[in-house]
């Protein structure tokens, strides 16, 4: 399953979520266009708040991963940062 998730207010956003059902893995990305802007911080309570809104992820080990969009249009975007996270489950 892959999908994004922005709450009611457009406070809480990712980008992209991908998720493995059969490892219990789970990928929250988010991008941006400079790479000074992504904040995985920020990222590791937005998915808390996705994990308290959907229920999901429950058992799901989380990896947070950041992107910059490339410079030009031939190259491919980049990882800038990746760590990855137990989202406790409040």
């Amino acid at each position: 399953m892959i999908g994004g998730y922005w709450d009611r207010k457009g406070e809480s956003e990712i980008y992209l979520v991908a998720l493995n059902e059969i490892d219990k893995r789970a990928e929250i990305f988010e991008v941006k266009r400079k790479s000074e802007n992504i904040d995985l911080e920020k990222l590791k309570e937005t998915g808390y708040h996705f994990k308290r809104a959907t229920g999901q992820l429950k058992d799901f080990k989380v990896t947070l991963s950041g992107a910059a969009a490339p410079r030009t249009t031939c190259c491919p975007s980049r990882h800038v940062e990746q760590g990855e996270e137990r989202i406790p489950n409040r």
